[in-house]
């Protein structure tokens, strides 16, 4: 059985996850994060490009 080992919690990382369960289902995957959940605030990633403002109502 192969390991890997993914250092990161982000959207890179659970595409990687993704990409590589789907390749191989033989595969033991280590994911190493500072925390153990993952947050998705939908509509943050367009703050970056002035698309959206911080403020706002993002209630869960």
């Amino acid at each position: 059985m192969k390991k890997v080992h993914i250092v990161g919690s982000g959207f890179a990382a659970l595409t990687a996850v993704r990409t590589l369960r789907k390749s191989n289902t033989d595969i033991e995957i280590t994911l190493i994060s500072p925390k153990a959940e993952f947050h998705y605030l939908p509509g943050t990633i367009w703050i970056p490009c002035h698309l959206r403002k911080p403020e706002g109502n993002y209630s869960a």
